[in-house]
C-alpha cells in the first residue's frame, strides 16, 4: 500500500504553487524577433529575464535574478508599496522595457538603471539616481528616459555625454505628487501610470495630485522605532485634487490643462493619447453612478474637451474596457455599463455611434482590441459556465457572423495581443492542466511554445475540485467547487472546510490551475475533510446583475449565501453540521468572520485574516462603490460592521493580520478583538510584525498555515 506524503505547512506556504511559474510580462521587442519575459527555469519565487527568439527557438536567460531583489528585507519602502498593489508576490527581477529601436532591455534596482543586450546577453550600468527608480517609460524616439522617483518626474538625455538624471517637476511637499498615481487610483482603479508621452515624443502630459487634506494612516516601519506616514482616504472623508499638466520632452515650464464642470468631484480612471493624437481621458463621478470619456487636441491651447462616451449606470457604473481603437484612429470599440453583456458600440472619432456588434450568447469579459484594419473584435468571454474562459474573434459590421472562440470550450485562457505582428501570446490552463504559453498567429496556429510551468514536483494525490450548483439564499443557482477526499466513507457525514473570499470584482470558482494546487484546500482534504468555494452573489463572473446585488447589502446577501450553500450540503447528509469551518483572507477574511457571528450554527468554527472590520476605516473608492457613504447609508454601514454581530454564541474565531498592513489597516483587526474581547468569546491572534497585507515572509506565512491547520482541525476534527 503506498503511503502519501502529507502536506506541510512550509509546502502549503511556499510560492509559487507547484507548477505555477509560468513566464510572466511577455513583451515582443520592437522588430517583433525576440520575445522578452520573466521566469525561473526551476519553478522559483526568483524570477530571472528570459529572451526567446521567436524564428529559432532559442531560449537563453539573458539577466539573472540576482539583477533584481533577492530578499525582502531589502526591497525599498517605494518599490515594496507598488509591489503591493499590483500583488507581485515575485522576488528577482520586477519590471523591464524594451528601447524602441536599439534590442535592449531596461532594467531598475533602487536606484540604478541598466541595460542588457537582448542578443548578447551583455548587462551594462546606464546611470544612478538618488532615489528609486518607478514606471521608466522611454520617449517614442528612444532618446530620452523618464521616470518617477521621490514623487516627481525626472529625465535622462541618452544621446550621448554623461548620463546624469535631472528632476523636471519639483513637488512642494511630501503631499503632493506628479507622474506617480496615488494610492486609491492604484489599488482600486488599477492603474499604474500617471504620465503620457505624446506620440510625437515632443511633449509629456502628467498628472499632478494634492493630498494635503487627505487623512493621514501611521504605519510601523522596517525599523521598529519608526513610523511610515501613508495618506489614505477613509470612505466619506476627502480624496485630494488632482490636474493635469502638460511640459516639452526636455522640461521646462508646466502648461496646466483647462478643465470644466465634469472635472470636478472625479476621479481620473484613464488617460492615453489617440491613434490622432489627441489626448483621452475617463472621468468618474465620486458617487460612481456618472462617467465621461472626453478628448481633446492637445497642442491647441485654445481646444475645449469633446465628449466621446457619457453615461449613466446604477447602481454603479461598471469600469469596463478603456476605448479600443482601429490602428487608423477612424473607430473605436466602446462596451457600456448600461448596455447588454453582449453588446459592442463602434463609434468614430467624435463619439457618435456607427454600428452596434452583438456577441450573441457569448458574455464579454474584455475587449482586448480591434485588429489592424478595424474590421473584427478580439476579446475574452464565456458562453457555458462561468468558471470557463475563452478567447474570441468577431468581425464588425455589415457581416453578420457569429464569433469563433479561439480556445477549448472547457478552461480559462487569456492572451496579450500583438496584432501589428501578426501574433498573439495564447495562455491555456484547467483544473487538470498548468498554464501553457504558446505563441500563434493570427489563425490560431502555433508559431512558438513558450517554456512551460517549472518542474516542481506535484504533491501526493491531489484532488480535482469539481464543479457543481448549489442554492443561494432566496433559491436561485451558485457556481460552487466541491473537493472530496479521495477515500470517501459515504455512509457517515464529513466535516466541511469553507474556502471564502466572495468580494465583488472577484470569483473563487475558476477552471484553472491553480484551484487543484491550493495547497490549503489540499491538505485539509488529506485530513478527511471536503472543502468548499463558492461564488456568492456579489462576486465576479456572472455579470452585473449578480455582483450589483451586493449594492448596500455588504455582508448580508454573500454571507446569507455561504450559509446557503452549506446548508444544503447539510441537508444531503453529506456534511457534519456541527463540524463545519470557514478560512479567508481580505475580504474573504472579513467574510469569514461575519460568517462565524452571523451564522454560529452553521459556522463553528473560522479563521479571518486581514479583515476589514468597520467599512468606514476602508477607502473611499471601493467602500462609498458598494455602501455609499457613511454620511447617507448610517444604517448601511452599522449592518456592515462585523462588530454589530458579536454576541454570546459567537463561534471562535482566529485572527491574524500584518501589522504593517498600508491597506486594510491592522486597527480593523484590533477593533475586532476588542470587542470580542469585551463579549468574553472565544479568540486567538496571530500578528505579523513585519508583514503588509500580503503575506510574503516565508517564516511568516509558514507560522499562518501551522495556525490556520490547527485552530480549525482542532473543532472540526475533534472526537466525539
Amino acid at each position: 500500500m503506498t503511503t502519501v506524503r502529507r502536506l506541510t505547512s512550509a509546502a502549503v506556504a511556499a510560492m509559487p504553487a507547484p507548477r505555477s511559474a509560468a513566464p510572466l510580462s511577455p513583451a515582443f521587442a520592437p522588430d517583433g524577433r525576440r520575445l522578452a519575459f520573466l521566469w525561473s527555469e526551476h519553478g522559483t519565487n526568483l524570477l530571472g529575464l528570459w529572451c526567446l527568439d521567436v524564428q529559432s527557438g532559442e531560449l537563453r536567460e539573458i539577466a539573472p535574478a540576482a539583477q533584481g531583489y533577492v530578499d525582502e528585507g531589502v526591497v525599498p519602502l517605494d518599490v515594496a508599496l507598488v509591489r503591493e498593489r499590483r500583488r507581485h508576490m515575485a522576488l528577482g527581477i520586477q519590471d523591464f522595457c524594451w528601447h524602441p529601436s536599439r534590442g535592449e532591455i531596461l532594467l531598475t534596482r533602487d536606484g540604478d538603471a541598466f541595460v542588457v543586450d537582448a542578443a548578447t546577453g551583455v548587462i551594462r550600468p546606464l546611470f544612478s539616481a538618488p532615489h528609486p527608480i518607478l514606471a521608466p517609460g522611454f520617449s517614442p524616439d528612444g532618446r530620452i528616459l523618464v521616470f518617477v522617483a521621490d514623487g516627481d518626474l525626472w529625465s535622462v538625455g541618452l544621446d550621448g555625454g554623461a548620463l546624469v538624471p535631472r528632476r523636471l517637476t519639483q513637488r512642494p511637499g511630501p503631499d503632493v505628487l506628479n507622474g506617480a498615481p496615488t494610492f486609491v487610483e492604484q489599488e482600486e482603479l488599477h492603474r499604474g501610470t500617471a504620465y503620457w508621452w505624446h506620440p510625437s515624443g515632443s511633449s509629456i502630459v502628467f498628472q499632478q495630485s494634492d493630498e494635503h487634506e487627505v487623512a493621514d494612516a501611521w504605519i510601523p516601519a522596517r525599523d521598529p522605532s519608526r513610523w511610515d506616514r501613508h495618506k489614505y482616504p477613509f470612505s466619506g472623508g476627502a480624496m485630494g485634487s488632482w490636474r493635469l499638466g502638460i511640459m516639452p520632452s526636455i522640461g521646462s515650464d508646466v502648461a496646466w490643462l483647462p478643465t470644466d464642470e465634469r472635472f470636478h468631484d472625479t476621479s481620473l480612471v484613464h488617460a492615453s493619447f489617440d491613434p490622432k493624437g489627441r489626448f483621452v481621458v475617463g472621468l468618474l463621478r465620486r458617487d460612481q453612478r456618472q462617467l465621461w470619456m472626453l478628448a481633446r487636441a492637445i497642442d491647441d491651447p485654445a481646444a475645449d474637451w469633446h465628449a466621446l462616451v457619457e453615461e449613466t449606470s446604477e447602481p454603479w457604473v461598471e469600469l469596463l474596457d478603456a476605448p479600443k481603437w482601429s490602428e487608423d484612429g477612424a473607430r473605436f470599440a466602446w462596451r457600456s455599463s448600461a448596455a447588454a453583456e453582449d453588446v459592442v458600440s463602434i463609434r468614430d472619432t467624435s463619439g457618435a455611434e456607427i454600428d452596434t456588434l452583438s456577441t450573441g450568447n457569448v458574455r464579454i469579459d474584455e475587449i482586448l482590441a480591434l485588429d489592424t484594419t478595424g474590421s473584427a473584435l478580439w476579446f475574452t468571454g464565456r458562453e457555458g459556465e462561468p468558471e470557463d474562459r475563452a478567447l474570441y474573434r468577431q468581425d464588425l459590421p455589415p457581416s453578420r457572423a457569429a464569433a469563433t472562440r479561439l480556445g477549448p470550450a472547457t478552461g480559462w485562457q487569456a492572451a496579450q495581443l500583438s496584432l501589428k505582428r501578426g501574433v498573439w501570446i495564447d495562455v491555456q490552463q484547467s483544473v487538470d492542466a498548468p498554464p501553457q504559453a504558446r505563441i500563434r498567429d493570427v489563425g490560431g496556429h502555433v508559431v512558438r511554445d513558450l517554456p512551460a510551468a517549472g518542474p516542481a514536483a506535484l504533491p501526493d494525490s491531489l484532488v480535482v475540485p469539481e464543479f457543481l450548483d448549489l442554492p443561494d439564499a432566496d433559491g436561485g443557482r451558485l457556481r460552487a467547487a466541491l473537493y472530496r477526499p479521495p477515500q470517501l466513507d459515504e455512509g457517515r457525514k464529513h466535516p466541511l472546510v469553507v474556502s471564502v473570499y466572495a468580494g465583488p470584482r472577484a470569483q473563487s470558482v475558476r477552471n484553472t490551475w491553480s484551484m487543484t494546487v491550493d495547497l490549503r484546500a489540499q491538505r485539509f482534504v488529506q485530513a478527511g475533510c471536503l472543502v468548499l468555494k463558492v461564488d456568492s452573489r456579489g462576486s465576479a463572473g456572472r455579470g452585473r446583475a449578480f455582483e450589483a446585488q451586493i449594492f448596500r447589502r455588504v455582508g448580508a446577501i454573500d454571507c446569507a449565501d455561504q450559509a446557503a450553500a452549506v446548508t444544503a450540503l447539510v441537508q444531503e447528509d453529506v456534511v457534519h453540521p456541527e463540524r463545519v469551518g470557514i478560512y479567508g483572507w481580505s475580504y474573504g477574511g472579513y467574510v469569514a468572520a461575519m460568517c462565524c457571528l452571523r451564522y454560529p450554527d452553521v459556522f463553528r468554527v473560522g479563521f479571518a485574516g486581514a479583515p476589514v472590520i468597520d467599512w468606514a476605516t476602508y477607502d473611499t473608492c471601493y467602500t462609498e462603490r458598494y455602501l455609499g457613504t457613511p454620511r447617507d447609508n448610517p444604517e448601511g454601514y452599522r449592518a456592515a460592521d462585523v462588530r454589530t454581530w458579536v454576541t454570546d454564541r459567537s463561534s471562535p474565531l482566529l485572527i491574524a493580520h500584518g501589522l504593517r498592513d498600508e491597506n486594510v489597516l491592522f486597527a480593523h483587526s484590533a477593533k475586532l478583538i476588542a470587542a470580542l474581547q469585551a463579549a468574553g468569546r472565544p479568540h486567538e491572534v496571530l500578528v505579523l510584525p513585519e508583514e503588509r497585507h500580503s503575506p510574503r515572509l516565508a517564516h511568516a506565512r509558514t507560522l499562518i498555515e501551522e495556525r490556520v491547520f490547527e485552530f480549525i482541525c482542532r473543532l472540526v476534527l475533534r472526537d466525539g
